[in-house]
């Protein structure tokens, strides 16, 4: 073989690898493409794992917030039926009370009713009238 039949193998062979590194080229910009957008997929991720955990101690605080609340909520719901217990309690006395007023009043009234008939009854009897800011008004 002399320069000559290696220029033109060399020539021959550049020609077919012309279009292979052609596609070479494609393949390597693709690449590239594919990493910058790995990059970006990352970095995008990444935030969102910063946001996730930010999400996640604003969780935490709220959880032991509402624990919190919920204690003070039992509290207060104790209290609630300490007074209920108590309020049923003055209901009842004052139902028994007012039972026993009632009967008291319409006793008195009817023994004022009596003694306003036989005060009438006297004074008729004895010719007495009496002056009107005495007289009883059932």
């Amino acid at each position: 073989m002399n320069d000559e039949d290696v220029k033109k193998i060399t020539k021959a062979l550049d020609e077919r690898l012309k279009p292979l590194i052609g596609d070479i080229a494609k393949v390597k910009t693709k690449l590239l493409d594919i990493n910058t957008s790995q990059f970006r997929n990352y970095t995008e991720l990444s935030n969102i794992g910063k946001d996730v955990a930010r999400i996640d101690s604003t969780l935490e605080t709220i959880n032991e917030e509402l624990g919190t609340t919920g204690r003070k909520l039992d509290i207060l719901w104790e209290q609630v039926e300490k007074v209920t217990i108590g309020l049923e309690e003055v209901k009842e006395k004052l139902d028994y009370n007012k039972t026993y007023f009632k009967t008291g009043f319409e006793n008195t009234n009817g023994n004022v009713n009596k003694l306003n008939k036989r005060t009438s009854t006297i004074e008729d009897q004895l010719g007495i009238a009496p002056p009107p800011e005495l007289n009883i008004i059932p």
